[in-house]
């Protein structure tokens, strides 16, 4: 039962590592460059090390993916061994033929499912939420972490990110490309639509973003 209780947990430290790499690609993505570049000249090494890594996307993300994979290989294959055995061995106990018939494939199914429960809620949906959620503050802790990594696996770092930009390229992306910026329109569409503002603030930035308008056509 001990040896059961110390695979469980390695298991588990395996998947809370999973959702370590997956909080940092979302919070690293999605983080304010504004944001970080204050708390850069503020003396913040976490943020230096951030602007750093996403002013690279291919390789921050060929990065986190190598590391995702292989916590998920090493997970599952650690689940694989050391469950679905004892878990035949039970199945197969029960007395029943036709459950001892199916009790090999049908174990490895069973652990397969808990462990993809398991990566999906702690590994993936909850850390992506709080990578989100708080993506600056997320992006300074995790950021030199995931640059060491970035300079330990550089070679298939590398090799990653230049497939990516080849296969990019065949489907119209080039790569480095971000997205297209924020517009006027959508600008007032978010002050419109958030609540912790004021009218009169609202209605301040309107017209700021108006007078931007007539001064431009002016010109």
């Amino acid at each position: 039962m001990q040896d059961y209780a110390l695979e469980i947990g390695l298991i588990f430290a395996l998947v809370l590592v999973n959702g370590y790499f997956a909080a940092a690609e979302i919070a690293l993505i999605s983080a304010r460059r504004a944001a970080l570049k204050s708390a850069a000249e503020a003396g913040s090494a976490g943020a230096n090390a951030a602007l750093k890594l996403t002013s690279d996307p291919s390789r921050l993300l060929a990065t986190i993916q190598i590391c995702i994979t292989l916590v998920g290989f090493m997970a599952s294959a650690t689940a694989a061994v050391s469950l679905a055995g004892p878990l035949e061995t039970w199945l197969g106990s029960l007395g029943n033929v036709w459950l001892k018939s199916i009790a090999s494939g049908a174990s490895v199914v069973i652990v397969t499912l808990i462990i993809s429960y398991l990566t999906l809620v702690v590994g993936e949906l909850a850390p992506k939420r709080l990578g989100l959620q708080r993506a600056e503050a997320v992006s300074k802790a995790v950021a030199r972490p995931v640059a060491l990594l970035a300079s330990a696996f550089s070679p298939l770092v590398w090799l990653l990110a230049r497939s990516t930009d080849v296969v990019s390229r065949l489907i119209g992306v080039k790569p480095g490309q971000g997205s297209e910026g924020v517009t006027e329109e959508e600008i007032k569409l978010l002050v419109t639509e958030q609540g912790s503002l004021l009218d009169e603030e609202k209605r301040m930035i309107h017209e700021i973003l108006e007078l931007g308008d007539t001064v431009t056509r002016e010109i």
